[in-house]
């Protein structure tokens, strides 16, 4: 099935959702408008009406999904290829990088990238990776700077990536320290997170990009949230971690004692703005809203939602006072991912 196909018979389709490429583009109301930021009340109308007739969204007809999608080696390569390192990525969220300074070194899909806070509070990016010999200047990981010196040979660079430092220079020759910088990415962040394209010479149109997802993404106050733990698991083809995360058929029964507790399994919403997906799931209060006005109604207690940012974050929130980030990476072989 195409993506073409897919998105044909998607609700999000059918409800006019704005889209990214040659999907149908939101209009102005609906990029600045409170249209995004209330849906969520249309949502939980439609999870109320699965309730009513034990239904859930989804396409007309079952359709199989080949092993080959998943550990095909050269369909893998081009995924890593097209999707991490010439679309746009999330380098970083807003809360890895608290004030001047603050850096987040990460690797994607081969690619070691330095994302770091200006002092004028903006975020640059760059290719960790020493202008010298092209040793890693950082290791993976969160902290604070006012320079980064390579373990190697000990050159050093500001925040802004200026090379500021190259010991022992007198012995070592003439430098122009002004092309020798960090080599700089593509970058901009956008409700809570950091994108970057891990090519020097591309260019990253992020309203096109999201295509007007950035007010549902707003809505999830990431922006604003603090980061309070984060770890790293390994894990099979990064898709079919992706997939779970879209997957409420398995909550009540995997996680019966956890989710399950609170989510029902099977009952959800799903929507499409472009390539980036967002599934909602009904809680066991969820029936409560047939007697509340719906201006009382609270997305944080009566629905739950997973917003994907494609091709590899997972934002399990609502609004309310925290959430769950999944950062899905792809590992050296198809078999392999990691997830943070």
């Amino acid at each position: 099935m195409t993506t073409d196909e897919l998105h044909d018979r998607s609700p999000a389709s059918a409800g006019g959702l704005p889209s990214y490429g040659r999907f149908p583009q939101p209009t102005e109301h609906d990029r600045h408008g409170t249209t995004w930021e209330n849906d969520w009340h249309q949502v939980a109308g439609r999870l109320l009406t699965h309730l009513d007739e034990d239904t859930t969204d989804s396409l007309d007809d079952t359709f199989t999904v080949s092993v080959d999608d998943y550990l095909d080696a050269g369909r893998w390569e081009r995924e890593v290829e097209v999707l991490f390192r010439k679309g746009p990525v999330v380098a970083a969220l807003s809360a890895h990088l608290p004030e001047p300074g603050s850096y987040r070194s990460i690797e994607i899909a081969g690619v070691p990238v330095l994302t770091v806070r200006q002092a004028d509070g903006g975020v640059k990016a760059f290719v960790n990776s020493c202008r010298h010999r092209g040793a890693l200047i950082v290791g993976d990981g969160c902290g604070q700077a006012r320079r980064f010196t390579c373990p190697y040979h000990a050159w050093s660079y500001n925040t802004e990536g200026a090379l500021v430092g190259i010991s022992g220079r007198q012995k070592f020759g003439e430098v122009d320290t002004e092309t020798h910088g960090l080599t700089e990415l593509p970058c901009e962040e956008q409700s809570g997170m950091v994108f970057a394209v891990l090519q020097p010479d591309a260019t990253l149109d992020l309203d096109a990009w999201l295509g007007g997802y950035d007010r549902v993404l707003d809505a999830l106050g990431l922006a604003d949230m603090e980061l309070l733990v984060e770890r790293t698991l390994g894990g099979p083809n990064w898709k079919i971690a992706f997939d779970g995360y879209v997957d409420g058929y398995h909550l009540d029964i995997l996680h019966r004692d956890t989710l399950g507790v609170d989510v029902m399994g099977n009952v959800m919403t799903w929507d499409a703005w472009g390539p980036h997906q967002r599934v909602a799931f009904a809680r066991r209060v969820t029936p409560e809203l047939r007697d509340i006005p719906p201006a009382d109604w609270t997305p944080a207690k009566h629905v739950g939602f997973v917003h994907t940012v494609f091709p590899h974050v997972s934002v399990a929130g609502n609004g309310g006072r925290g959430a769950m980030v999944s950062q899905l990476i792809p590992g050296p072989t198809p078999d392999r991912s990691r997830t943070i």
